[in-house]
């Protein structure tokens, strides 16, 4: 923020140190934000084992499926088709094959993260139930978990090279089908869902770098000079005095996602603390991060919470992300992002960057409409998402799984009767037992539990986005017990 040239506009820095920290933290964000699927695979399988051992595997498997990328890739796609993940990269030149140039892995995203979690998972798992018996027995489980990912990983690896590039030219045309009218609220609409998908996978580079920079988002040409991209021609036009052409049409929804989709993700979320104490823990952190969605900025680690936590009501975003964009188009409103540098830096949609715009008179009726807009599709996300928590989160289609699910928790928490009092939050059930000794752990985790932490007087359950439909239903479940 303190970098962006929107904020020196209003606040002038200069002081040497202030701007040293500042380029520090931006380039810590960088290196976190492309380390992050590798990060989220190591807190996925340490969340899920209390074992260092699937971490160790999971680790190993995700280098070697980008080793293996890296070895066996042809090399023929764009160079944004590739990316030095955990620094991985070859000279060809040093290799027997031969060749020239540098060679880096295919730039997975988090499918590196799916496939090499789910090997683990299947592989560990497996172990366990193998007898210690055979010609390899002297191999222990540890090992052998080990050996069976390392192969099936190699194995999936060198098919991902072969098939990769028939993929991309999928993703190509997909591309192209949306440039060939990219002012059709249809083709933006395709567009919206595209670029959502491609974010949770963190592979929405190959999008932007072809339609913010590139040529499928529009030319304009000026002096003689040719602008490709929505956000290169925008800017350009920007700094000529030229307005209202049709530019900006891919940046406008994200002043509605910063500014009130994020925040009401929050808020719905928030709302699922049942307990003071624990809703009194966390208000700093809501009003922060709904400060730094509308300051900063950036949806990524909301995507990937709804992706992981709340995997129906993603699919609801993925679909409302592509009406942002097509219903911007239909009402023609378009508000873009001046940025002149490298991408992973842009951080577009963010208040500097309106307050920036509203300051010219010629887009100050569009932003106006464009925050109603935004006001709008805030209110639908808040109240969709909370009815998610409160019931569609386990049994979207009315089939009674409701029902039998919370009887079910309730036997393996003891009973009715061995409940002292019950709380949620977003992710967790805060559990206060009679007697300790009747919960059934066994059954929790076959309902997916993947968490319990003991604390001095309850109980941290982690059953994910349903918790606070189960505290509420085992509530009501006591009042009418209590009142009969």
């Amino acid at each position: 923020m303190l970098l962006s040239p929107n904020f020196q506009l209003f606040f002038k820095v200069e002081n040497e140190w202030v701007i040293q920290f500042a380029e520090m933290f931006r380039y810590l964000g960088y290196y976190i934000t492309q380390l992050f699927p590798f990060l989220v695979l190591v807190k996925i399988l340490s969340r899920r084992y209390e074992d260092s051992v699937p971490v160790f595997i999971g680790v190993v498997s995700y280098v070697l499926l980008n080793v293996t990328t890296m070895f066996f890739s042809k090399g023929t796609l764009q160079s944004f088709f590739y990316f030095p993940e955990l620094g991985l990269q070859i000279d060809s030149s040093t290799l027997s094959a031969g060749g020239s140039g540098m060679r880096y892995p295919i730039a997975l995203g988090f499918l590196a993260v799916f496939i090499s979690a789910l090997l683990t998972r299947y592989f560990y798992t497996r172990s366990r139930k193998s007898p210690a018996t055979g010609s390899f027995s002297f191999i222990n489980r540890d090992a052998s978990a080990l050996i069976y990912t390392g192969i099936t990983t190699i194995l999936i690896g060198i098919a991902i090279a072969y098939v990769w590039p028939y993929l991309i030219n999928v993703l190509n045309e997909a591309f192209r089908f949306i440039s060939e009218d990219i002012g059709n609220p249809i083709n933006l609409f395709v567009y919206g869902c595209l670029e959502k998908i491609l974010t949770v996978l963190d592979l929405d580079s190959l999008l932007h770098s072809r339609f913010w920079f590139g040529e499928y988002g529009g030319s304009w040409i000026n002096n003689s000079v040719v602008y490709f991209g929505d956000v290169s021609v925008w800017t350009a036009q920007q700094a000529a005095g030229v307005y209202n052409t049709g530019f900006g049409r891919l940046i406008t929804p994200y002043y509605v996602t910063n500014l009130f989709v994020i925040p009401a993700i929050i808020i719905a979320t928030f709302k699922t603390f049942t307990d003071k104490i624990e809703k009194n823990k966390y208000i700093i952190f809501m009003i922060l991060s709904i400060l730094l969605s509308i300051i900063c900025g950036n949806a990524l680690p909301f995507d990937v919470y709804l992706l992981i936590m709340t995997p129906l009501f993603f699919f609801f975003h993925v679909i409302m992300s592509g009406l942002i964009y097509a219903t911007l188009e239909a009402l023609n409103l378009h508000v873009g992002y001046s940025f002149t540098g490298q991408m992973y830096m842009a951080s577009p949609g963010s208040l500097l960057d309106l307050l920036t715009n509203i300051r010219n008179t010629n887009i100050e009726m569009t932003i106006i409409k464009v925050l109603g807009v935004g006001l709008v599709f805030g209110i639908i996300y808040f109240f969709i998402l909370h009815q998610y928590y409160e019931s569609w989160c386990l049994d979207f289609l009315g089939t009674g799984k409701k029902d039998e699910y919370v009887d079910n928790f309730i036997k393996a928490v003891g009973g009715l009767d061995n409940i002292r009092k019950i709380y949620a939050s977003p992710t967790k059930i805060i559990l206060q037992a009679e007697d300790s000794s009747l919960l059934n752990f066994r059954m929790m985790k076959e309902q997916g539990v993947y968490k319990v932490v003991e604390g001095r007087t309850t109980y941290d359950i982690c059953y994910g986005a349903i918790s606070y439909l189960l505290a509420k239903e085992v509530n009501k479940r006591i009042e009418q017990e209590s009142q009969s």
